[in-house]
């Protein structure tokens, strides 16, 4: 095992440092970039550590750069009260950074039946699926979730923050007859941070960001989406692909008329 000594982004804790014992396993993922293993986490004291029984992955780094440009990009998201995986602690010396995986099997106290949680990453989602069941018939709650999906990315926009496609982690609580379906930003390597929020430039970020968002939740049903019934696969998926136009074409017009409304009383104001 190794030592892991790791900076508290964000809550209560911010800055305060915290030292743990780290096992790494399996690799999940490598590029010139990073690497992503998953990793077994020991706490407590010298004497007594026991494992946390949440699932972690750590990521490493190639770079002080880039390591540096995740870190600030998490600290902004943070900041602005984007959805961010639930733990993200960062190691400057070793260039890493421990996350929560999103990827898990859990007992429901209520019913006492077995459910899985599957995190699937926008820019990976085909090679994400190991679950035995990987298709999914239905969506229960998928108007809601395009609703904060949206919402969600005009925030990130108006805070001058640009989200990619494949930024995105789709989170799908897995039981029969009860699949729903959430989003965190679980890849922060592509997000920027834009300084300039002049009018015009946050209009772009909206529509750009709404478009990615739309984008990668259409990527999302055309690889996880399988209904039941051969016959009513067409009528499934235009539903879904239907419900993610609708509401991407309104959350534009709607954001870019306030907008407009407000730099005419701005006008007004200001005398022209």
């Amino acid at each position: 095992m190794e030592k892991f000594t790791a900076k508290m982004i964000g809550g209560k804790r911010y800055g305060k440092t915290k030292e743990v014992l780290l096992e790494p396993g399996e690799y999940l993922h490598e590029n010139e970039l990073r690497e992503v293993r998953k990793a077994k986490v020991f706490a407590g004291l010298k004497s007594k550590t026991r494992e946390v029984p949440q699932g972690m992955v750590l990521k490493k780094y190639s770079s002080d750069k880039e390591f540096a440009r995740v870190v600030q990009a998490h600290e902004e998201c943070k900041k602005r009260g984007l959805k961010l995986s639930p733990t993200f602690r960062a190691n400057k010396e070793a260039r890493s950074i421990l996350m929560t995986n999103l990827n898990r099997s859990y007992i429901d106290v209520k019913s006492g039946e077995k459910r899985e949680k599957v995190a699937l990453a926008s820019n990976n989602i085909t090679s994400a699926i190991s679950s035995e069941t990987p298709f999914i018939s239905n969506f229960l709650n998928f108007p809601d979730f395009v609703t904060r999906l949206y919402s969600h990315a005009v925030l990130a926009a108006k805070a001058g923050i640009a989200l990619p496609e494949d930024s995105y982690f789709f989170l799908l609580d897995r039981q029969e007859g009860d699949n729903n379906i959430d989003f965190v930003i679980g890849d922060l390597e592509g997000v920027k941070i834009v300084a300039d929020l002049d009018d015009s430039v946050i209009k772009k970020n909206i529509y750009d960001n709404v478009d990615h968002a739309r984008d990668a939740a259409r990527k999302l049903l055309q690889v996880y989406l399988k209904p039941e019934a051969e016959e009513n696969d067409s009528n499934v998926m235009e539903a879904y692909v239907s419900e993610l136009e609708k509401q991407s074409s309104f959350v534009k017009d709607k954001e870019i008329f306030n907008r407009g409304n407000a730099n005419i009383r701005n006008t007004r104001d200001n005398g022209a």
